[in-house]
């Protein structure tokens, strides 16, 4: 996995790299990549994303800006705090390997697209 900024987040089979492990720090509410130190999830476009359905889900510097802050809901859905109706999705539903992560509304309890697991 590629640590550029700008870097695409998408959907791919466990094989327990660092790249695809991630730290929730619940007190600044960023997740941050370990294979990347500093660089934690963003909603791409940021303030000009309009919190827009299917606006695509990227790896950034952590600068403290509020489209790089998350909640965890007891119901595993992982919250925008700057789009706050909205959660981190994967494109379609899809299980395939290259699916796009990507931030659109709640679209309820049984979407298994929206809900994620902290180890």
């Amino acid at each position: 996995g590629s640590c550029a900024p700008g870097t695409n987040i998408q959907l791919f089979h466990q094989v327990n790299g660092d790249h695809q492990k991630w730290i929730y720090h619940y007190d600044t509410g960023v997740i941050e990549s370990v294979a990347c130190p500093g660089m934690v999830l963003n909603i791409d476009g940021g303030s000009n994303s309009n919190c827009a359905d299917e606006t695509n889900i990227i790896l950034w510097h952590e600068s403290g800006v509020k489209w790089e802050k998350w909640m965890y809901s007891p119901k595993g859905k992982i919250i925008s705090m700057y789009c706050e109706d909205k959660v981190l999705d994967i494109f379609n539903g899809s299980d395939d390997d290259g699916a796009n992560i990507q931030l659109f509304h709640d679209t309820g309890d049984n979407s298994w697209n929206q809900k994620w697991n902290f180890e």
